[in-house]
């Protein structure tokens, strides 16, 4: 005689529940993820908010006009808890998302990298970094062809600020510690 196996309902209710639970944090954790084209409320090439929009993807909004040297361009800053984000037009103010400049660690790239994080996670991707340094800012921008239209910001007092493209730097002239202070997506 075969044995009927009997599967108590508590048991269907609790994982329908935790399969519940898993798709509703799958979903919050796609709004949080930087990609080569965007975030989650915008992308590149988009319009940029217009004026006076109070939020976007959740996310409170304020208009601000951005200025270096002689050019002056529109930007929406989204003011996340724990920083900004600054979405910028281009300097010829065609309206449209030419730079996403990220400060807040609550954002990150699928691989973990977010601000905060530091020299130590960028040597771990194992990419071979180019480094420029923009000393009007006090900040070291890292690019590599394993992360296209992404850069990292990376604050130092090891390394000497030269004036751009007087100096090349390797990555490993920085301390593990030193932070990534910001990331841009062009």
């Amino acid at each position: 005689m075969k044995k009927r196996l009997e599967f108590p309902f508590h048991y269907f209710g609790l994982g329908l529940a935790v399969a519940l639970l898993l798709v509703g944090l799958g979903g919050c954790a796609g709004k949080k993820i930087i990609r080569s084209n965007g975030i989650h409320a915008i992308k590149l090439g988009d319009p940029l908010p217009a004026e006076g929009t109070d939020e976007l993807g959740g996310v409170s909004v304020r208009d601000t006009l951005l200025t270096e040297r002689e050019y002056e361009w529109r930007a929406a800053l989204m003011e996340y808890e724990e920083g900004l984000v600054f979405l910028e037009e281009d300097f010829f103010g065609s309206k449209k998302l030419n730079r996403i400049r990220i400060e807040t660690p609550e954002l990150r790239l699928k691989n973990g990298l977010r601000v905060g994080k530091t020299i130590a996670d960028l040597k771990s991707t194992k990419a071979d970094w180019f480094i420029r340094a923009y000393p009007e800012f006090g900040v070291f921008e890292f690019y590599s062809r394993k992360f296209t239209q992404i850069h990292f910001l990376v604050e130092t007092e090891q390394v000497p600020l030269e004036r751009a493209g007087e100096k090349e730097y390797a990555v490993e002239e920085f301390g593990e510690n030193d932070p990534i202070v910001g990331i841009v997506v062009f």
